[in-house]
Protein backbone atom coordinates (compact mmCIF):
# COMPACT_ATOMS: atom_id res chain seq x y z
CA UNK A 1 0.00 0.00 0.00
CA UNK A 2 1.31 3.50 -1.19
CA UNK A 3 2.25 5.42 1.90
CA UNK A 4 0.07 8.04 1.50
CA UNK A 5 -3.00 5.73 1.85
CA UNK A 6 -1.11 4.21 4.79
CA UNK A 7 -1.08 7.30 6.38
CA UNK A 8 -4.70 8.31 5.56
CA UNK A 9 -6.03 5.30 7.23
CA UNK A 10 -4.13 5.43 9.73
CA UNK A 11 -5.43 9.39 10.57
CA UNK A 12 -9.07 8.12 10.01
CA UNK A 13 -8.62 5.42 12.34
CA UNK A 14 -7.35 8.36 14.57
CA UNK A 15 -3.92 6.23 15.46
CA UNK A 16 -0.77 8.33 15.20
CA UNK A 17 1.19 8.83 12.00
CA UNK A 18 4.84 8.21 12.09
CA UNK A 19 6.96 10.01 9.87
CA UNK A 20 10.74 9.23 10.09
CA UNK A 21 13.16 12.53 11.00
CA UNK A 22 16.92 13.04 10.36
CA UNK A 23 19.30 15.60 11.48
CA UNK A 24 20.50 17.83 9.08
CA UNK A 25 24.50 18.40 8.18
CA UNK A 26 25.83 20.46 11.09
CA UNK A 27 28.66 22.36 9.43
CA UNK A 28 27.29 25.63 8.53
CA UNK A 29 26.75 26.05 12.87
CA UNK A 30 29.88 27.51 15.06
CA UNK A 31 31.40 25.36 17.82
CA UNK A 32 31.08 26.98 20.69
CA UNK A 33 33.20 26.91 23.79
CA UNK A 34 31.71 27.14 27.75
CA UNK A 35 32.81 25.90 30.62
CA UNK A 36 30.08 27.73 32.86
CA UNK A 37 26.81 26.42 32.99
CA UNK A 38 23.69 28.18 34.42
CA UNK A 39 20.22 26.23 34.76
CA UNK A 40 16.72 27.44 35.32
CA UNK A 41 13.41 26.87 34.73
CA UNK A 42 9.92 29.12 34.24
CA UNK A 43 6.90 26.66 34.30
CA UNK A 44 7.11 24.03 31.65
CA UNK A 45 10.44 25.81 30.22
CA UNK A 46 14.37 24.80 31.35
CA UNK A 47 16.48 26.94 30.01
CA UNK A 48 20.18 26.67 29.84
CA UNK A 49 22.32 29.44 29.67
CA UNK A 50 26.22 28.62 28.89
CA UNK A 51 28.76 30.88 29.92
CA UNK A 52 32.58 31.30 29.41
CA UNK A 53 34.89 32.52 32.04
CA UNK A 54 38.84 33.45 30.69
CA UNK A 55 41.14 33.69 33.57
CA UNK A 56 43.45 37.07 33.39
CA UNK A 57 46.71 37.31 32.58
CA UNK A 58 48.52 39.21 34.88
CA UNK A 59 52.03 38.90 35.94
CA UNK A 60 51.69 40.74 39.46
CA UNK A 61 49.41 39.29 42.00
CA UNK A 62 48.36 42.29 42.82
CA UNK A 63 46.73 43.40 39.41
CA UNK A 64 44.50 40.21 39.98
CA UNK A 65 41.04 41.28 39.18
CA UNK A 66 38.31 41.99 42.75
CA UNK A 67 35.97 39.93 40.03
CA UNK A 68 36.09 37.81 36.89
CA UNK A 69 32.71 37.78 34.58
CA UNK A 70 31.18 35.36 32.73
CA UNK A 71 30.45 35.98 29.29
CA UNK A 72 27.19 34.48 28.28
CA UNK A 73 27.65 32.54 24.93
CA UNK A 74 23.95 30.84 24.57
CA UNK A 75 20.91 30.68 25.73
CA UNK A 76 18.27 27.09 24.93
CA UNK A 77 15.08 26.75 26.29
CA UNK A 78 13.74 22.97 26.26
CA UNK A 79 10.71 21.85 27.50
CA UNK A 80 10.39 20.02 30.80
CA UNK A 81 10.20 16.47 28.97
CA UNK A 82 13.16 17.48 26.11
CA UNK A 83 15.05 18.17 29.45
CA UNK A 84 14.63 15.06 31.32
CA UNK A 85 15.57 12.98 27.90
CA UNK A 86 18.55 15.36 26.74
CA UNK A 87 19.49 14.63 31.36
CA UNK A 88 19.45 10.92 30.53
CA UNK A 89 21.24 11.29 27.15
CA UNK A 90 24.55 13.60 28.97
CA UNK A 91 24.09 10.90 32.20
CA UNK A 92 24.96 8.11 29.61
CA UNK A 93 27.96 9.61 27.95
CA UNK A 94 29.12 11.38 30.93
CA UNK A 95 29.64 7.41 32.55
CA UNK A 96 31.51 6.42 29.43
CA UNK A 97 33.91 8.90 29.19
CA UNK A 98 37.49 8.36 30.02
CA UNK A 99 39.24 9.63 33.57
CA UNK A 100 41.10 12.47 33.16
CA UNK A 101 43.48 11.60 35.88
CA UNK A 102 45.94 9.00 33.94
CA UNK A 103 46.06 5.48 36.16
CA UNK A 104 49.43 4.83 37.58
CA UNK A 105 50.56 1.53 38.11
CA UNK A 106 52.00 0.74 41.56
CA UNK A 107 55.73 -0.66 41.19
CA UNK A 108 55.69 -3.89 42.91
Amino acid sequence: MPRKANANRQAEQGRPIQIPVHWGTVDHLPTIYANQLFITNAGQEVYLVFGEITPPVVVNPADLPKQLEIKPVAKIAVSREAMLKFSEAINSIAQNLPSTTPEVEENK
